[in-house]
């Protein structure tokens, strides 16, 4: 008389949920035993240890926050540095990293534009200034 797959061979073994297949035995002599990743990183396959994927890069957080308090350069580098650590590591936070890069080229973009534009603007003042002759009658000259 033949059992079926889903009953248990035992007793003692609680019967598997619906779908389920009852538990196989354990893994016969000789099949590869799994050791400890490398300590502070992930292993080949891809394993992270859980000790270390909830933890945020604080590089990259600051990378973030740099561009708001005036060091859009700082926020670069300190982005770049967060991404090769974070590959070392395992750490998350890369895309704090990325976005704390991508926020500084941009602060830094639109304070060359706008310093660009105010120096053209006090150049174009300056030549109106001194190109109108009516400059020095208007406003007094330098000898009284």
């Amino acid at each position: 008389m033949s059992t079926p797959e889903n009953t248990p061979s035992t007793p003692n073994e609680p019967t598997p949920a619906y779908g389920q297949t009852a538990p196989s035995a354990p893994a016969p002599y000789g099949e590869p035993v799994y050791t400890a990743p490398p300590v502070g990183g992930s292993t080949p396959d891809g394993f992270v240890p859980e000790s270390r994927q909830g933890k945020t890069s604080l590089l990259a957080i600051f990378s973030l926050i740099a561009p708001f308090v005036g060091a859009s350069l700082l926020g670069i580098i300190m982005g770049a540095v967060a991404l090769g650590q974070i590959r070392k590591t395992g750490e998350t936070g890369r895309g704090l990293a990325i976005a704390g890069i991508v926020v500084g080229g941009v602060f830094i973009l639109v304070g060359l534009i706008f310093a660009l534009v105010f120096f053209a603007a006090i150049g174009t003042a300056m030549d109106q200034v001194m190109n109108d002759p009516n400059f020095m009658y208007e406003y007094g000259s330098y000898e009284s």
